[in-house]
């Protein structure tokens, strides 16, 4: 991967310098001073490469991947049935139809466990978790919000004891480790709320307008707000975030900052939020001396706690104990290996702050350089495939870290045994059957 890297920088490094020669060479009669002649081919290049890569490589590229993402969403997976429970959007009792929920949307509504299950699990009475979701399709993202609302309205999800709303990444993927977790934990007295914003992929929808993901978390949030504030407070459900990826990004974008989070949600769970979140920086930047980017203590750990394992819940990644947790309670999950919690566009020529606590003995990536422009590149070439590697590492996050965090946000502690939610996570999610609800 890294002499890949190389020869692509060399390759490009090349290209641009025989441009600039040629520029150069024929500018040398028309300008006197060899300085401005270098200034000028340069400029004339390096604009030249502007407009090509925007006006024909990105919109090339925009333009595929909006046709491929619109094949796709026309599929099914083999095996997948339309759900006949009326607890889930897309069903025959839904207002929205099943083949337009597009292929991401119908994995979610297919996902979770039913009352039956949790009963087996837990020991305990259970409800069926409700699932409400909206694909975009030709409506505007206040249309879409608004089919959610009426989803929500006609599962009675306003008479449930907790919403869990999920800003879904890209064409409308949401975590579903995370989803059937909240579902186990809150025996079901739940309703998982999502919503397509983009029918692009993640990496595209980056490049393209990140800020949807944002405007579409704070148009859904302040819809289901004004909802619960007609209600009389004894009977509004309590309401929690969670997003992956660039779903968290979207996610933390609601919030002006920690006391507006605090002050309007009941509990958030976010995986992976990526390097350029303002509300996730801002907090690392004002990290506990002595503690790291890459494990941060904000504030004792008093509301919010980072953790890339379990036991970063209760204590610093030094082993030192936290002390109270209050509610609300906040948790980031950020892998050390994840390379979409660490990249960012300082890499190419600065020496970011997490560098060294990534790189502590014994550490997987222990043996990691910084190299200006180099890293940067590395790095972005490993986000591609950094769901190819086990649950835990890379930007795969897993049942064991996942549980914990969900059990500590609804009230619980994160030491105490969660095997039986694990195991039950393991076993519906890998077993790769056909699902209907």
């Amino acid at each position: 991967a890294g002499a890949g890297i190389f020869l692509l920088l060399e390759a490009q490094w090349r290209a641009t310098a025989a441009a600039i020669d040629w520029v150069g060479a024929h500018l040398h009669g028309r300008i006197a001073w060899r300085v401005a002649e270098r200034l000028v081919a340069t400029l004339v290049v390096l604009a030249t490469i502007v407009v090509v890569f925007d006006q024909v490589i990105l919109r090339g590229v925009i333009e595929v991947g909006r046709t491929a993402s619109e094949r796709i969403d026309l599929t099914t997976p083999e095996g997948m049935a339309q759900p006949a429970s009326p607890t889930r959007s897309g069903s025959p009792a839904s207002r929205e139809a099943w083949s337009t929920l597009g292929l991401q949307g119908k994995i979610f509504v297919t996902g979770g466990p039913d009352a039956a299950r949790i009963e087996q699990v837990t020991g305990r009475p259970a409800l069926d978790p409700l699932r409400a979701y909206a694909a975009m399709g030709s409506r505007s993202l206040r249309g879409v919000t608004e089919a959610v609302l009426a989803e929500m309205d006609r599962t009675g999800a306003w008479s449930r004891g907790s919403l869990c709303i999920v800003t879904t990444t890209g064409r409308g993927s949401a975590n579903e480790w995370s989803a059937s977790a909240f579902e186990y934990l809150t025996g079901g007295d739940c309703c998982t709320i999502g919503m397509q914003y983009s029918g692009l992929p993640s990496a595209i929808t980056l490049f393209t307008d990140k800020q949807i993901p944002v405007v579409a978390s704070r148009i859904l949030f302040d819809a289901i707000s004004r909802r619960l504030a007609a209600l009389p407070a004894d009977r509004r459900p309590r309401v929690y975030l969670s997003g992956e990826s660039l779903g968290a990004f979207g996610s933390n974008g609601v919030f002006a900052d920690v006391d507006d989070l605090l002050a309007r949600a009941d509990g958030a769970v976010w995986m992976g939020a990526p390097d350029f979140t303002p509300l996730k920086s801002g907090l690392s930047a004002a990290r506990d001396p002595g503690s790291t980017v890459v494990v941060p203590v904000v504030d004792g750990g008093r509301h919010v706690r980072f953790a890339g394992r379990p036991e970063h819940l209760t204590r610093t990644e030094f082993g030192r104990r936290l002390g109270p947790w209050s509610f609300p309670r906040i948790v980031y999950l950020q892998n050390d290996t994840d390379p979409v919690v660490w990249w960012g566009t300082r890499l190419l020529w600065r020496r970011p702050e997490w560098f060294d606590g990534l790189r502590a003995p014994g550490s997987t990536m222990s043996r990691m350089r910084w190299v200006p422009f180099v890293t940067f590149w590395q790095i972005a070439c490993d986000m591609p495939v950094c769901y190819r590697v086990p649950e835990g590492f890379g930007h795969k996050y897993s049942a064991e870290q996942i549980v914990p965090a969900w059990a500590a946000v609804l009230g619980g502690e994160p030491t105490d045994d969660h095997g039986a939610v694990i195991d039950a996570l393991v076993e519906d999610i890998r077993a790769d059957r056909p699902r209907s609800h």
